[in-house]
């Protein structure tokens, strides 16, 4: 290769360094299947599942073995649960268990995410928990306890 050749490629190599490039092709949609809203009697156990999904162009397939987010949160914001779950490769679903013994009865917000990656989208649901109270019986009349 001559001179000239050389400095030439030397120079479109040193250009090309200042020319931003795409280093990942666009992020691929991502999707949480709703979940349902939930109604547990105060003291019981209850669970939650939620399923995660990317678009592969032809359809909707389960991102297997990525992390969803869930959080529990009371009406003030309060975080009640937060944890990390893996979605399983079996049924597609993560999936986090509320022991409501200790929750006062009402409505409480569930949050589930999605962070992503460099090559999917973020995505969240939300749904609600909403514990009812349990009723004693008290002097032949039945009463809840509020």
């Amino acid at each position: 290769m001559n001179f000239n050749l050389k400095i030439i490629h030397l120079a479109s190599i040193f250009f090309m360094a200042f020319i931003p490039t795409q280093i990942c092709p666009a992020a691929t949609e991502t999707r949480i299947i709703k979940i349902e809203d939930v109604y547990v009697k105060h003291g019981d156990k209850t669970s939650i599942a939620a399923r995660g999904q990317l678009n592969e162009g032809f359809g909707w397939v389960d991102i297997d073995g990525a992390y969803l987010n869930f959080t529990v949160s009371d009406t003030n914001g309060t975080k009640i649960v937060s944890t990390t779950e893996k979605i399983s490769f079996w049924d597609g679903k993560a999936s986090v268990d509320i022991d409501t013994h200790n929750l006062i009865p009402g409505s409480y917000t569930v949050d589930v995410k999605y962070m992503g990656n460099k090559y999917l989208r973020p995505c969240k649901t939300r749904a609600s928990l909403v514990v009812i109270s349990s009723c004693s019986f008290q002097t032949q009349n039945f009463r809840c306890k509020l």
